[in-house]
C-alpha cells in the first residue's frame, strides 16, 4: 500500500526558472522537510524503513498535512527572515572588503568600528532566524535547515553548540571572528538557498486558505480532501473512515471533543461532495512512495 504526495502543478513552474542542479537540491530538501515533519506528527514512529499499518501511516500524514496548513504564516515570516539575515552578511561583507579587509581565507578577526553597525544588524537578523518559526511545520523546517545548510559553522569553530542542543538554539556561541570573507559569502548562500526552500513549501505546500462552497456546509480543506481520497483508493469506505478518525479523534485537532453523531455527519458530507477525481490532487509533483 502507498501514499503519494499529492500536489499541483504550480511548483515545477517555479523550479523549473532555477538551475537543474539546484531544482534538485531544492526537491530534496523538501522531502527531508515532509519526512522529518511525518516523524513529529507520528512521535517518532514514522519510519520508510519500517512496516506501519496503512491506518497509522494515513493518520499521520493527515497530521502533518493540518500542520503544514497551520504553519503557512510562518513559514512566509521564515523565508522573510531568511533574506533580511543574506541581506544583512552582504552589507556587512561589503562593508569589511570596503574598510581594506581583502586577504583571502583569513578570519576576519574583530570587527572594525565603522562596521558595528552592520555586525549588530546581521546579529539581529541571526537571532530572529531562530526566534522566527512558531509552528510546528516551521520549526521543524528550521531545523533541517540549520543542521543540512550550516552545520559547517561548527566545524569551523564560529558556531557552538550546548549540552547538544542543535540549530540556532539561543544558547550557543557565535564568534564571527573566526570566519573568512569567503565564508561569510557561503553563509549568506546558503540563507538564499533557505529562503529558496521555505518558497517552495509555500508553493508545494498545502494552501492554508478554505471557501465556503456555494451550497452551503463546511469548507473542505485540503488536508480532508487527500484523507477522503486516500480512503478511497485503498478501499475504505465513508463507514470505515468514520470509524477510524472517531478513534483517533483526540489525536486530530480538527475532531477533537466532537459527539460520534457530528463527526459521522461532517464526514459523510465531506465524503459527499469531495468528487472521485479532484483538480487540487491531480498530478504529483513529488511522485514516489511514501
Amino acid at each position: 500500500m502507498t501514499l503519494r504526495h499529492l500536489d499541483d502543478k504550480e511548483p515545477n513552474r517555479l523550479l523549473e526558472r532555477q538551475h537543474p542542479g539546484l531544482r534538485f537540491q531544492l526537491m530534496g530538501l523538501f522531502d527531508l522537510y515532509r519526512e522529518n515533519l511525518r516523524c513529529i506528527m507520528s512521535g517518532g514512529k514514522w519510519d520508510r524503513g519500517t512496516k506501519q499499518s496503512f491506518e497509522n501511516r494515513l493518520i499521520w500524514t493527515y497530521k502533518s498535512f493540518v500542520a503544514e496548513r497551520d504553519g503557512q504564516d510562518d513559514i512566509r515570516n521564515l523565508a522573510r527572515a531568511y533574506r533580511d539575515a543574506r541581506s544583512a552578511l552582504v552589507t556587512l561583507q561589503f562593508e569589511l572588503e570596503t574598510s581594506g579587509w581583502t586577504a583571502r581565507g583569513i578570519p576576519i578577526g574583530s570587527i572594525p568600528n565603522e562596521c558595528r553597525a552592520s555586525f549588530d544588524r546581521h546579529l539581529l537578523t541571526l537571532k530572529y532566524t531562530g526566534r522566527a518559526p512558531n509552528s510546528v511545520a516551521g520549526k521543524v523546517l528550521s531545523n533541517l535547515l540549520w543542521l543540512r545548510t550550516l552545520n559547517w559553522l561548527s566545524m569551523c569553530g564560529a558556531w557552538e553548540w550546548h549540552d547538544g542542543e542543535l540549530k540556532e538554539s539561543a544558547n550557543a556561541n557565535y564568534e564571527i571572528g573566526r570566519l573568512s570573507l569567503q565564508q561569510l559569502a557561503h553563509f549568506a548562500e546558503a540563507f538564499e538557498l533557505m529562503a529558496k526552500v521555505a518558497d517552495v513549501v509555500q508553493e508545494k505546500g498545502v494552501r492554508a486558505k478554505m471557501k465556503r462552497p456555494p451550497q452551503g456546509g463546511r469548507p473542505i480543506d485540503y488536508p480532508m480532501k487527500w484523507l477522503i481520497r486516500e480512503a478511497r483508493q485503498q478501499g475504505m469506505d465513508v463507514a470505515a473512515l468514520g470509524k477510524l478518525i472517531y478513534e483517533r479523534r483526540n489525536d486530530l485537532e480538527d475532531f477533537r471533543g466532537l459527539s460520534k453523531a457530528t463527526l459521522t455527519k461532517r464526514i459523510q458530507e465531506a465524503w459527499r461532495r469531495v468528487p472521485q477525481s479532484d483538480p487540487s490532487l491531480q498530478t504529483p509533483t513529488v511522485a514516489h512512495n511514501l
